[in-house]
């Protein structure tokens, strides 16, 4: 059969676009449909900012959508490979995710100027326990300059959850001054109760009154009272 040289270029053409293009197919029956939904997460170094990707299907084609969230997301290309997942920002970080379990991911988030920072999602899966998300604020007992204390549930679901703690100068019982830190960590959720460990102690902090209230306590005996915060 004879074809034009320039219908058999376009052909070519179109050919490699195809083979080129770095969204990926998905299917009902695919292994990437774990991957379709809503993630939240973070990159440890940012305190702040929440980081959220969304991910479904087009068309049969995976497409994302990245930003800080709650403010204005963009689509983004997306590439695949078995339990692997590869993008670059609207800001071209790029981000290099792997799949821990069916509902987070861990990573690297790579600025275009700077060091690669970690970084970590999860899936919204719609099984937050009523009142355990949020932030609360409070001081802790005891001592001449105990410390004010902040706690985050960015995540969490029937058995995991992913918190934000912070803390403001304070004084030990010994009168020595402690600086000001924070951290981001797993947590285990049994119920209204929250727990997680720090370097130096064992923190457990049970939701009140529909989540408006936080009672917490920890190795040394020490209790605190936090009220939710508004975001």
């Amino acid at each position: 059969m004879f074809f034009p040289n320039g219908l058999l270029l376009c052909f070519f053409f179109v050919l490699v676009l195809i083979l080129s293009s770095p969204n990926v197919s998905v299917s009902a029956d695919d292994q990437w449909t774990w991957i379709i939904g809503k993630w939240t997460g973070t990159v440890f170094a940012d305190k702040e900012n929440l980081r959220s990707l969304e991910l479904f299907s087009r068309n049969g084609v995976v497409i994302g959508m990245y930003g800080i969230a709650g403010g204005i997301m963009k689509e983004i290309s997306v590439q695949i490979a078995g339990d692997k997942i590869e993008f670059d920002t609207p800001a071209n970080s790029r981000v290099i995710l792997n799949k821990v379990h069916a509902t987070r991911m861990d990573g690297t988030f790579t600025p275009t100027s700077g060091k690669t920072l970690d970084v970590r999602l999860w899936k919204d899966t719609h099984k937050t326990p009523a009142g355990i998300a949020g932030r609360w604020e409070g001081r802790w007992g005891g001592g001449s300059n105990p410390a004010t204390c902040q706690l985050v549930v960015e995540f969490a679901d029937d058995t995991n959850a992913s918190i934000f703690y912070a803390w403001s100068e304070w004084t030990d019982p010994s009168g020595n001054t402690r600086k000001p830190g924070w951290y981001r960590k797993d947590a285990k959720v049994d119920g209204n109760k929250i727990s997680f460990k720090s370097r130096t102690a064992t923190f457990s902090f049970k939701i009140r009154d529909n989540g408006d209230r936080v009672e917490g306590e920890n190795d040394d005996e020490n209790s605190i009272t936090m009220f939710r915060k508004s975001p």
